[in-house]
């Protein structure tokens, strides 16, 4: 089948646990999709074990609570981005993170770090947690992904900076305030981008920021919100260093 064929069939993931040799059992949520989809039996569908396989699948049965699968075919195409962007988000309003969510899982993000800071007026609760994630989810099979970033449980700004400044090499704070952002390549695949909460960071905040190696930047000459300014500078580094263009390509 055509990359295009493939991305219009119906995606399901699975745990791995759920195969049997051939044969995978979609359960739970993803069966609820199943019906939700349509599928019936003898369809297509396309299968992710979040390995950065696609396989290929063909319906056997669909129960009550159940869906068999066959795997006929796979394959390791080239949808994931060669960077590894970490956004590290302040908890916003829930609706604006929803959002946020689904708008960086669809330009591949690898992970999405969520802290409280001094100006956070949000708590989320643990259930909006699992929303987030399962938009994270949808987002990654509507956009052809083979891997859905980690939405991971929010932690004081203080922890998720000195986790971040001890594992990615290329840092970046976004602040209005900032220097300009610059199309210098960032030493290596792996970056970060700090966004902040709707009040924006103190400047304690920022003055720790640098502290740790974090380049304080700003988008431009005009004010973003928080979601915009996390979803451009996601953009912008797919279209600088990332698979917006050919390999090997340099910017304009």
């Amino acid at each position: 089948m055509t990359s295009r064929t493939k991305l219009d069939l119906p995606r399901f993931f699975f745990d791995p646990s759920d195969r049997r040799g051939d044969r995978v059992v979609l359960r739970g949520e993803e069966f609820s999709h199943v019906r939700a989809r349509r599928v019936r039996r003898g369809d297509t569908v396309a299968l992710l074990d979040g390995s950065g396989k696609e396989y290929e699948g063909r319906v056997q049965d669909i129960g009550r609570k159940e869906a068999v699968v066959e795997i006929v075919g796979v394959e390791e195409p080239p949808r994931e981005t060669a960077l590894r962007i970490v956004l590290v988000q302040a908890v916003l309003a829930p609706p604006r993170v929803d959002l946020l969510v689904e708008k960086a899982t669809e330009l591949g993000v690898a992970e999405i770090r969520l802290f409280t800071s001094e100006r956070t007026v949000v708590a989320p609760s643990k259930a909006r947690l699992q929303r987030w994630r399962r938009i994270a989810r949808e987002a990654a099979k509507q956009s052809g992904r083979l891997l859905v970033p980690t939405v991971g449980e929010p932690l004081p700004y203080e922890e998720v900076l000195e986790r971040t400044a001890r594992e990615t090499p290329a840092r970046f704070l976004l602040h209005p305030e900032g220097d300009p952002f610059s199309p210098e390549p960032p030493p290596g695949a792996d970056l970060a981008f700090f966004v902040g909460p709707e009040g924006g960071f103190t400047s304690g905040e920022v003055r720790r920021a640098r502290e740790a190696g974090l380049r304080v930047v700003r988008l431009g000459p005009r004010r973003l919100r928080a979601e915009t300014a996390a979803i451009v500078a996601v953009a912008l580094a797919e279209l600088l260093w990332g698979d917006f263009l050919a390999r090997g390509t340099p910017p304009p």
